[in-house]
């Protein structure tokens, strides 16, 4: 007879106290923002290094600037400079702002704080270096702006994003939980075989598994940094991390409660994170993975492969729509291309290793420039929180799974009536 595998949370007792200790550590985090806060706010202006992570131009009304998201020692935040400067991603800046109408709340959520550049460092960090060499192994700019954004999450044109975005595979670009599965699985089969090798010679009463995590955690860690802790990933490292520690000590990880530990202590230890829509859709995204595990799974890994993917877009679809209203004929085909998406990252990673990373681009180029217009879908409120309420009642009760399919169907539908 198999045994049940224990789970985390044995009864609301347990949640309650998590719940209470998640709030002190809230608490205290936003106690240290605000020191922060304060410390910047001294004077009514400051001297600030800061990295320029995105940069694009913006048009309102007559007026033309470039908007700069940019990383400092106090957090992250956007201001507006010179239509005219030339390309800034990946460097160091000086700047002058002026901080006496910047508010806590805009410190926590990102916000605008005006500036003025004083001085651009030339030195190029790391991120666009590697982002450089990788896009110079293609002829065409934009299959290269398109690789540089899956390996190095660089920023992309708008051009880019909108091609992206008509086709349904925005998705698989931005950098997420599903690279970093990916990456964690490769690195594991990769370094097994020289690892068992090792350790039946040298140290056979060591844990395979548990060696083999920490070295695998060590790199992911060190490719976060490297990225500069994007909030889906942060997401998806915290449950790889919490999902190992429970899987060692033999508690169920494949259940709504990691999700839930994993939220909860991301939140408590940085709160900006409320504000990161990114986040919140990686969320959403596991949540129904989550869930069609509890009701569909299946023996065959091949089945779940395939039904995984039509479940996860269908319920991602209603979000998806009331949030960007955009819709084409050519979004459903998204489902084919997040199950060829693994072989394809696998072996574009290891192209890209030996300078061979063009291999694809014709292919790339044909499925780019397919000839397709966006259309606006709008759905009204009450549909979205329809959806989200079946949602949540599909934890608990059978009835509103069994609704889910059927409503976001129906979904799917009248977007498609509306571009046919």
């Amino acid at each position: 007879m198999r045994l049940e595998r224990p789970r985390l949370f044995t009864g609301r007792h347990d949640i309650i106290v998590f719940v209470g200790i998640c709030l002190c550590i809230v608490s205290f985090s936003l106690l240290q923002r605000y020191e922060t806060f304060r410390h910047l706010k001294q004077f009514d202006d400051a001297l600030l290094d800061v990295t320029v992570l995105k940069q694009y131009l913006k048009h309102n009304k007559d007026r033309r600037y470039y908007v700069l998201k940019l990383r400092s020692d106090y957090g992250v935040f956007y201001t507006s400079a010179s239509p005219y400067l030339r390309h800034l991603v990946g460097r160091t800046l000086r700047l002058r702002v002026w901080v006496n109408r910047y508010s806590f709340y805009n410190h926590l959520t990102e916000g605008y704080l005006p500036s003025k550049i004083l001085k651009v460092y030339p030195r190029l960090n790391a991120k666009t270096v590697l982002a450089h060499a990788i896009a110079s192994q293609h002829q065409n700019a934009q299959i290269g702006e398109l690789y540089a954004a899956l390996f190095t999450a660089s920023p992309m044109s708008s051009s880019l994003q909108y091609q992206l975005s008509t086709l349904g595979i925005s998705h698989l670009l931005a950098i997420s939980g599903f690279h970093l599965g990916l990456i964690s699985a490769l690195l594991y089969w990769l370094l097994r075989p020289l690892y068992r090798h090792i350790q039946e010679n040298y140290f056979p009463y060591r844990s395979a598994h548990r060696d083999l995590f920490m070295l695998v955690f060590i790199v992911i860690s060190a490719y976060l940094y490297f990225l500069g802790a994007l909030p889906s990933l942060l997401r998806a490292y915290t449950m790889l991390l919490i999902g190992f520690v429970l899987f060692d000590r033999g508690i169920k990880i494949l259940s709504m409660q990691t999700l839930f530990l994993s939220v909860m202590l991301l939140l408590a230890f940085m709160p900006a994170l409320f504000a990161s829509l990114g986040f919140w859709l990686s969320v959403a995204g596991v949540f129904y993975i989550m869930l069609y595990l509890i009701y569909f799974q299946h023996q065959n890994v091949y089945y779940n492969l395939l039904g995984v993917s039509i479940w996860v877009y269908l319920m991602m679809l209603p979000i998806s729509l009331y949030i960007f209203e955009n819709f084409t004929i050519y979004h459903p085909f998204s489902v084919v291309a997040s199950i060829l998406f693994l072989p394809f990252y696998l072996i574009a990673s290891v192209l890209h290793v030996m300078a061979q990373g063009g291999l694809f681009d014709p292919y790339l180029l044909d499925y780019l420039n397919v000839s397709t217009h966006a259309f606006s879908v709008t759905l009204p409120p009450y549909v979205i929180i329809t959806h989200l309420m079946l949602s949540l009642l599909a934890l608990r009760y059978r009835y509103a799974a069994a609704m889910l399919l059927p409503w976001s169907l129906f979904i799917f539908a009248g977007a498609i009536h509306h571009v046919a």
